[in-house]
């Protein structure tokens, strides 16, 4: 959508709306990642290691933020790598503001601004990755 409107001396000002919303868009997604909010969790192979108790509970956040661990001990199927799912779930957006201004000088010669303010957001910026899904 534009709006223009034309002032004194043919200066033409200009701005538009653009807008796209895009549901039920293709994406993969790795069902074996770590879930989301994943605190402590019971892995007895681990007992004893560095983050984990004698019984194996371990501190999930902090293994993983250092490197100590390996993520697939606390993946909901282990032994495993990724497992991928194909949904049609991702979701898009996209909006602008659109605004230029025109002057005509003499002679045919005419000058133009321009200025665009957009913003997008999505939740699968590629169908070819699994990850960032969350």
């Amino acid at each position: 959508m534009t709006v223009e409107h034309q002032f004194a001396g043919s200066n033409l000002l200009s701005v538009g709306y653009v807008g796209n919303l895009g549901r039920h868009l293709f994406r993969e997604r790795d069902m074996n990642q770590v879930p989301l909010g994943a605190t402590t969790m019971n892995v007895p192979a681990l007992a004893g290691t560095t983050g984990c108790d004698a019984s194996g509970n371990c501190d999930v956040q902090n293994i993983l933020i250092n490197g100590t661990q390996p993520t697939i001990f606390f993946s909901p199927y282990r032994g495993y790598d990724s497992i991928t799912s194909f949904e049609n779930t991702a979701i898009s957006n996209y909006n602008a503001l659109q605004v230029s201004l025109r002057h005509p000088f003499g002679h045919g010669l005419t000058a133009q601004v321009a200025y665009t303010y957009s913003h997008g957001l999505d939740d699968s910026s590629n169908s070819s990755t699994s990850t960032g899904s969350d």
